[in-house]
């Protein structure tokens, strides 16, 4: 769970699940030691990485996960977080779920500014394949490929 300022409540479920697994929860460096071990005390095991206010050095996560024997990371969550992983070049793989839903240029997009000017810039991507799901349609397919 990526948590750059360590904001997240203890009391949230998340850390009271009743599972075996470990809940990872990476922070920048230097965040409230009072914060971090009311978190550690609910059985979050914390990752300290460089970073700046709001912001995870994403490269350092990925080399401090490495180290865990790590090697497969399953990325969800809003736009600045995708957009940061393309930016950054982490990505290699994208499945995107499409619901038969229009919400316009008001909804929430999935993805944020990634700084592309033409589409010469744009990242190319290789769709492997689409299938329903349900009412939905899954979308796999490869990063930086075109």
């Amino acid at each position: 769970v990526l948590d750059s300022a360590l904001q997240l409540s203890p009391g949230r479920q998340l850390f009271h699940l009743g599972s075996a697994a470990r809940t990872l929860l990476v922070h920048v460096e230097g965040q409230g030691a009072e914060r971090a071990a009311a978190l550690a005390a609910v059985g979050a095991e914390l990752l300290a990485v460089p970073g700046r206010p709001g912001e995870v050095d994403l490269e350092s996560m990925l080399r401090a996960l490495l180290r865990r024997d790590v090697l497969h990371v399953l990325v969800e969550g809003g736009p600045g977080v995708f957009s940061a992983f393309l930016r950054a070049g982490l990505a290699d793989s994208l499945v995107l779920h499409l619901a038969p839903r229009l919400v316009g240029g008001d909804g929430l997009s999935w993805l944020g500014p990634l700084g592309v000017e033409r589409m010469a810039g744009a990242h190319p991507v290789m769709v492997e394949s689409v299938r329903r799901l349900g009412e939905d349609l899954e979308i796999r397919a490869l990063l930086g490929t075109a």
